[in-house]
């Protein structure tokens, strides 16, 4: 039951999840080699205002271009993985399975937040093991802004997986979820861009973060038990 289960899952969102991987590596591939990569179409768009710096991380737009590709990944997943039942009406054959609701859609989550974080971790860690061994001026702490991004897209992406398993018209209230994603793009570019962000200051925005996830985890399961799917 639980591998048929994640076998599902991963094959309803593989293929936004490959599509993310393949534009990651445009990303860090342009990010690299600007000059050469800048003269295709298909990457310009990262190249644009980027040139080969002695500081990854710090001296170029890796970050930014990083943390808008994370956002959509986010969102796409977890609108993908509720929607999709809706409008194939599969809720009705999918609860009626020999388990219950919450382990249903915890399996769910458990699937998109694997692929979200494993799918935007990998172009953070390629960029910083490229940058130890080419980069003039190298150290971890400056990959901090590209997992503060990766911390944030957590909301981002329970935010869009409430959004799609709330009842309602999509232009009301179903659509009051969405606000998380808003606050945590406005909030993530606002922390990563803060020059008085130290460890414990990271520390203590991650505490805050890690209770609102918790938040929005309990909305999330309490819609799935009172919600009728019929």
């Amino acid at each position: 039951m639980f591998k048929a289960m994640v076998w599902k899952e991963w094959r309803e969102i593989r293929g936004i999840v490959l599509l993310a991987l393949a534009v990651y590596a445009m990303l860090v591939v342009s990010t690299i080699q600007p000059q050469v990569m800048g003269d295709l179409m298909v990457f310009s768009v990262f190249c644009s205002g980027n040139a080969p710096s002695d500081l990854p991380f710090v001296g170029d737009i890796f970050v930014l271009h990083y943390w808008w590709i994370s956002l959509a990944l986010a969102l796409t997943l977890g609108i993908r993985q509720t929607c999709n039942e809706s409008s194939r009406g599969t809720y009705l054959f999918l609860l009626h399975r020999p388990a219950s609701r919450r382990w249903i859609f915890s399996m769910k989550l458990l699937v998109g937040l694997t692929a979200l974080l494993t799918c935007a971790a990998a172009p953070v860690l390629i960029y910083a093991v490229w940058a130890v061994r080419h980069a003039m001026l190298f150290e971890w702490p400056m990959t901090l802004g590209c997992w503060i991004c990766w911390f944030f897209t957590i909301p981002a992406y329970l935010g869009a997986f409430l959004t799609g398993i709330r009842p309602g018209r999509w232009i009301g209230s179903r659509l009051l979820p969405v606000v998380a994603v808003a606050l945590s793009l406005f909030l993530g570019w606002i922390v990563n861009d803060a020059d008085w962000l130290d460890t414990t200051g990271f520390v203590k925005m991650a505490s805050i973060f890690f209770l609102w996830d918790v938040g929005l985890l309990w909305t999330i399961f309490f819609v799935v038990r009172t919600r009728d799917y019929a």
